[in-house]
Parts: structure tokens; C-alpha cells; sequence
């Protein structure tokens, strides 16, 4: 019976949403269709209200209305200057540049906004049209939810990092946005492992090479994104293929090596410590004194609140030694004394068992491992007058 009234309920208000919606761009039409442009102030305040109305109509899925108005812009942006022989300035033209890249990334139909595109990177207009990455994002998330097609998606990624290394507008800022929405949809579409699935990957990214060299911000966003498959070997893959290029690593790579070590059950303790040691060793010869929060919670991604601890006894066993190894060596060089104690409340509440290692911490021994690069940071002396300087 409950389920039945909520149905209803629900029907009847995504009926009123859509009455509301079709009420609201009506009103929006008419008076549009009210406007002299005669009587407005100047003709670019008419260019930003077809501009304007031509987004209303795309979030209203009426693509030939907005057509229309695009071509009604046309005629008035370029009309009034050819009669004079005069080309229209810049400023003028940018309203053509708004409405062209508002089909690129409003536009819903995914073919009328894809002529839109290929004209935009073919450079066929007579004005502008640079592929600003907000609008390629919204056209590729667009095609994804409506054709569900990968390859398709593949293709606008490709093509358009092909026109931004042409135009050499490529950086690292464009790197780490673009590749991040393209990879989170390649690992939503194949979400779990398979040498199938691994294959398009390596075939992807072996294209992505032949126009682009590999930087960090794509290295991070494939750690980050390829957790879920859980598997050594696309981890190695992922970190070989970083050592093979000649970016410079920062603590944001090792970062994101920890995190995603936390998903590997089959990488032991030494290659975390390793990472880690990395880490600290990049951190000081920039000038860190202090271990930050994000460099600690990496390192507990990899061992502690690895989700893998649940499922792996031994692997979890060598994890839970390092991180209270390195707890006991590095926590008194941690940033905030704040930070000290909330790392111990989290560890507890995630096993409380942890609470007996704390009250021990001074009888864990750390004779294995070798830490120097430890020795170019400062030790937090509001954490050794908490501890007792136990540590």
C-alpha cells in the first residue's frame, strides 16, 4: 500500500516537474518572442538574449528552435557589417563563439551537437571557436549518459586532445580534468578486471601516447581510477609506465601510489615502505620540516584502512607492523599535535584492539627498518610534551 502512495506521489511530482519545466520555457518563448530588437538599448544586448534563449531551448531538448535563433544571431551579428564591407569586431563575434560551443556542450542531441564539434575543431566558421574544456566535458558526459558508447566517447577524448596539442593549449591542468572524466567513464563501463578489459586500456593508452606525452596528472588519475580491479599487475603497469617517463614525480604521484596500494593485496610491506620513503625524501627537498595529514593518510590508505585487511590475514598481518613501525618512528615529526590525536581515535575505532598496541608503543621494536630520510624533518615538540617523550 506504502509503496503504491509513493509510486503515485512520485509520478504526480515528476508530472509537475515536467508541466512546470514545459510552463516555465513557454513563458521563456513568448517573451522572446515579445522582444523588439528595435527597442532594446543596443544590438549586443539582443545578441546576449538569442544567446541566452537558445541555451533555454537546448535544457528544453528544442534543438530546431535553437537552431533557428542561432541562425537569426548569425544574420544580425554579420548582416549590419558585410552591407558596410566591414568585418564584425571581435566582441561581436564572441556571441557567435557563446552559441557555437552552447550546442558543443548543451545540446542533447549528441549528432547535431557532434557537427557543432567537428566544425569547432576543423576551424570551418568564420568566427571563433577554441574548444573550452567545460564544454567538451559537458558534450562527452552527455554522449555517455544518452548512448552509453564508449568508443564514442573515446573518439571525443581523442579528437580533442588532438586539437589541444595542435594548438599546443595542453597542460597539466587540462590533463588532470579531461583524463579524469574520461577514465572515470572508461572504469564505470568496464568496472571489474579482465585481460580484455585490461587490453583496451593499454591500447588506449598507447594512442593517447602517439599525441601526447605521458604526465603526472594522467599517472595519478590512472591509480586512482583502476583501484577497483584490485590487481598487481595493473598497478605495475601503471607505475612502470610512470618510471618510463620523464616527468618530474611529486608527492602528489607517491601520494596516489600509496592509495593505490591499499587495494592490492598481493604487493607486500616493502614496496608501501618504499613509496613512502619517496615520499618523505620529496617532501624534504622541497623544504617540508613536517609530516602533512595528506602525506599520513596515504600511507594509511596503503595499510591500516586498506579495505584488502578484511580479506587478506597475512598480507594485513605485514601491513598493521609497518604502519605501527612508522607510526612509532614518523608520528612525532607529524604537522598538528590535533592531527596525532586524531589518527590514534581513528586507528582505535576501526579495531580496538589498536588501543593495546598504542599502551605498547614504546616496546615495538623498529630495528628492521631504516629510515634517514626521516632525519631532514623537525620533531613536533607540542607532540613530545603530549607523549611524554615516549616516542
Amino acid at each position: 500500500m506504502y509503496k503504491n502512495i509513493k509510486e503515485q506521489k512520485l509520478s504526480t511530482a515528476n508530472n509537475n516537474s515536467d508541466s512546470n519545466n514545459t510552463a516555465n520555457f513557454n513563458h521563456a518563448t513568448n517573451n522572446y518572442s515579445n522582444v523588439n530588437p528595435n527597442a532594446l538599448l543596443s544590438s549586443s544586448l539582443h545578441c546576449e538574449l538569442q544567446v541566452g534563449m537558445i541555451r533555454v531551448c537546448l535544457a528544453n531538448d528544442k534543438v530546431n528552435e535553437a537552431l533557428s535563433i542561432f541562425k537569426e544571431l548569425s544574420n544580425d551579428v554579420y548582416a549590419n557589417f558585410i552591407s558596410k564591407n566591414l568585418q564584425p569586431p571581435m566582441s561581436v563575434k564572441s556571441y557567435m563563439t557563446t552559441a557555437h560551443l552552447s550546442f558543443i556542450g548543451f545540446c542533447k542531441d549528441v549528432d547535431t551537437a557532434n557537427v557543432f564539434f567537428l566544425d569547432a575543431i576543423n576551424g570551418e566558421m568564420p568566427y571563433p571557436t577554441p574548444l573550452q574544456l567545460n564544454f567538451i566535458k559537458k558534450y562527452i558526459s552527455n554522449t555517455w549518459e544518452i548512448t552509453n558508447d564508449i568508443d564514442k566517447v573515446k573518439e571525443i577524448w581523442i579528437r580533442t586532445w588532438q586539437y589541444y596539442e595542435f594548438k599546443r593549449l595542453g597542460n597539466n591542468s587540462i590533463s588532470a580534468s579531461l583524463n579524469d572524466l574520461f577514465l572515470s567513464i572508461f572504469f564505470q563501463k568496464h568496472t571489474n578486471y579482465s585481460d580484455e578489459s585490461f587490453n583496451k586500456l593499454i591500447n588506449i593508452i598507447n594512442e593517447y601516447c602517439t599525441i601526447r606525452r605521458i604526465d603526472e596528472p594522467f599517472i595519478n588519475v590512472l591509480f586512482s581510477k583502476s583501484r577497483n580491479w584490485n590487481d598487481l599487475k595493473v598497478f605495475n603497469y601503471i607505475f612502470n609506465l610512470s618510471s618510463s617517463s620523464d616527468f618530474v614525480k611529486t608527492n602528489v604521484f607517491y601520494r596516489c601510489c600509496l592509495k593505490a596500494c591499499g587495494s592490492i593485496n598481493s604487493l607486500d610491506a616493502d614496496q608501501i615502505l618504499m613509496l613512502f620513503k619517496n615520499l618523505l625524501l620529496i617532501n624534504a627537498s622541497n623544504g617540508y620540516r613536517g609530516i602533512a595529514h595528506a602525506d599520513w593518510t596515504a600511507l594509511r590508505d596503503a595499510t591500516i584502512s586498506s579495505p584488502i585487511l578484511l580479506s587478506t590475514e597475512n598480507c594485513a598481518t605485514s601491513r598493521i607492523d609497518l604502519y605501527y613501525k612508522l607510526w612509532k618512528l614518523c608520528s612525532p615529526y607529524l604537522l598538528s599535535l590535533d592531527d596525532f590525536k586524531n589518527y590514534i581515535y581513528k586507528d582505535i575505532k576501526l579495531n580496538y584492539a589498536y588501543s593495546k598496541i598504542f599502551e605498547n608503543i614504546a616496546n615495538i621494536r623498529t630495528d628492521d627498518i631504516q629510515l634517514p630520510e626521516i632525519g631532514s624533518y623537525s620533531r613536533n615538540f607540542s607532540i613530545d610534551n603530549y607523549t611524554g617523550y615516549s616516542y
